[in-house]
């Protein structure tokens, strides 16, 4: 779903946990790094109304913005599309 986004790009670390009978969704996406905090951000909010729309029961999105070609080696959790093929 983040990837429909236009300028949302490499999702992944996706994390989802239960609240209750409601899911709190957490995932990590790419964006042009000389880009705006005001446009991440404005991308950021796109993606979590396009997994709103997308996933039933959704209590809170959370989307970590980093920008083009970022590396976090201490990233252990989550998945992403490669782990879903």
């Amino acid at each position: 779903l983040a990837s429909e986004i236009e300028g949302a790009c490499n999702p992944h670390g996706a994390r989802i946990r239960k609240s209750g009978n409601k899911l709190v969704i957490e995932i990590h996406i790419e964006v042009d790094g000389s880009m705006s905090v005001s446009e991440a951000h404005s991308i950021a909010h796109k993606v979590e109304d396009r997994i709103r729309q997308g996933i039933d029961d959704v209590y809170d999105v959370i989307v970590h913005v980093e920008p083009f070609g970022n590396i976090e080696q201490h990233e252990k959790f989550g998945v992403s599309s490669k782990d879903l093929q």
